[in-house]
């Protein structure tokens, strides 16, 4: 038993569903390209940080080259050095030699 209108609702909710669809479809497509923007930005900023990264190596390695090595001097101390000092432990019955 079929109800009076069935066909009309069936219509209705399809173009309804396909309306939704694209909606749905269109925002993809919005946040798709708005993505790839932003992919574009990164790669664009991050090979103009490369660049950047590269000249001042560059001029680092330059500037390292001309500039004059540093010479070192040796330089004796003005205080003594204090003497070591050994301790010995005494066993007892055994004759500390001279040579120790």
């Amino acid at each position: 038993m079929a109800k009076p209108g069935g066909a009309v609702w069936i219509e209705e909710a399809r173009s309804k569903a396909q309306a939704q669809f694209a909606k749905t479809k269109k925002e993809e497509t919005e946040v798709w390209h708005e993505r790839e923007k932003q992919r574009q930005a990164d790669s664009e900023k991050s090979t103009r940080l490369k660049a950047l990264r590269l000249a001042k190596e560059a001029a680092d390695k330059e500037a390292a080259l001309l500039a004059p090595k540093p010479v070192r001097v040796a330089v004796k101390s003005t205080t003594p050095r204090k003497a070591k000092i050994t301790v010995k432990k005494l066993v007892p019955g055994v004759v500390p030699s001279e040579e120790d």
